[in-house]
This record gives C-alpha cells, sequence and structure tokens, in this order.
C-alpha cells in the first residue's frame, strides 16, 4: 500500500501517512485502517513500521519552510523577526515604501517563507501579518485563513479541500479547544454542508484547538 510522505518529511499531528495500518509505528495513530502522525516530527521507516521521531533539537529553517514569528525589531530596509529559541531571522526590503506598506510592528506575528538559509543567517520572504486572537487554518502545511472569526476561517478552508465532494469530515479536538468553539464548527458544517457526515474525537492536541480530516 502506499506511503503518503518522503523519508524524513516535516509532518505535523493529524497528517496521513500510510494506508496500512499493520505499518503504524511510534509516533503514529491508527483510523479507519489508516496510520496518521500523532506529533511533530520526521517521517521515516524503522523495522517497516511508519513512525514519526519527534523533533528533539533547535529547528533549523531550511529554503522553503513556511514559518510565524514575532517582529522584534523595525528598521529601514526590513525587520528582524524571532523564530523562537534565539532564532533570529530578517525580512529584507530595499525599498523604505515596502517597509512602510507591510506595516510591521514590534511585537507583532507575522507568516512568512525561508528564502535563505546558511552562515550568513536566516533571510525572509515578506509575508503576512497576523493579528492578535486570530484563528489560523493551514491545509497541507500552509496557511489558508487567518481570521478572528471561527466560521470564516472554516468556510475558506472547507472551499479550498473542496469538502462538498468529501462524505465524512472527522474532527480531533484540542486540549485548548472550548465548548462554544467546537459547537460553532459543529453547527456551521452541518448547516452548509449537510450531505457530509461529521464526527468529533477527543485527540487532547497542544497546540491546535482542531485538526480535520476527510474522507
Amino acid at each position: 500500500m502506499p506511503l503518503y510522505f518522503s523519508e524524513r518529511e516535516i509532518v505535523l499531528p493529524g497528517q496521513l501517512l500510510s494506508d496500512d495500518s499493520k505499518r503504524s509505528g511510534e509516533g503514529t495513530y491508527v483510523l479507519g485502517n489508516k496510520v496518521y502522525a500523532s506529533t511533530v516530527g520526521f517521517a521515516t521507516i524503522k523495522n517497516d513500521k511508519v513512525c514519526v521521531i519527534p523533533f528533539k533539537g533547535a529547528y533549523t529553517p531550511q529554503p522553503g519552510d513556511r514559518v510565524i514569528g514575532i517582529v522584534i525589531d523595525v528598521k529601514p530596509n526590513g525587520f528582524e523577526v524571532s523564530l523562537g529559541r534565539h532564532l533570529i531571522a530578517t525580512i529584507r526590503m530595499p525599498d523604505k515604501k515596502e517597509v512602510q506598506a507591510l506595516n510591521l510592528k514590534v511585537g507583532e506575528v507575522v507568516y512568512a517563507y525561508v528564502k535563505e538559509s546558511g552562515l550568513r543567517g536566516v533571510f525572509l520572504e515578506a509575508g503576512e501579518k497576523i493579528k492578535k486572537d486570530e484563528y489560523l487554518g493551514f491545509l497541507n502545511k500552509e496557511l489558508v485563513a487567518h481570521h478572528k472569526n471561527l466560521v470564516n476561517v472554516l468556510d475558506k478552508i472547507y472551499q479550498k479541500c473542496k469538502l462538498e465532494e468529501h462524505e465524512i469530515l472527522t474532527v480531533f479536538v484540542g486540549s485548548s479547544a472550548t465548548p462554544i468553539e467546537q459547537s460553532i464548527v459543529e453547527k456551521y458544517t452541518k448547516k452548509k454542508y449537510p450531505n457530509v457526515q461529521i464526527e468529533f474525537i477527543e485527540g487532547g492536541q497542544p497546540h491546535y484547538p482542531f485538526l480535520m480530516m476527510v474522507e
């Protein structure tokens, strides 16, 4: 049966890895005879088992990575962005008008792409500003929506994944999700997509209020 990852690929919780439940190894779980990642880490094959090795060391950015960071300094030609664990990246913008147009302030959150990473440092492509208290919606590691209104984010994710073409939506509820938020997800989904069966599972994941899987 096929695998849905490349060796040492970085995977996220809830990401589909294999159609063969018998190959589930450490760092994975089985649902509906399919194998999914249960943690963030590197996907690999060990003793014919699909495994996810969780991150233990500091993150090393690679060109093409999508990252979320906090602006720590505003300069005439760009911004300095903290990526955590004392890792600082730079957004360089030769045109001062571009700096002003992006309108980032110290303490604000930005979503960007890694353009270069090496001895000279980490450099990012100018990204999108994330406002405080916004919900973030990711699809296959790509940020597709961010908004303070949960329904707005759900709508964009559902459109992007073409939910109307699927039969089942499984929602893994994280430890930070509130009953009100879960109710919003359930009511909106049933109203907008009455032909899609929605089921909730207590996932308990700490960083994601909801992880969704479509079948």
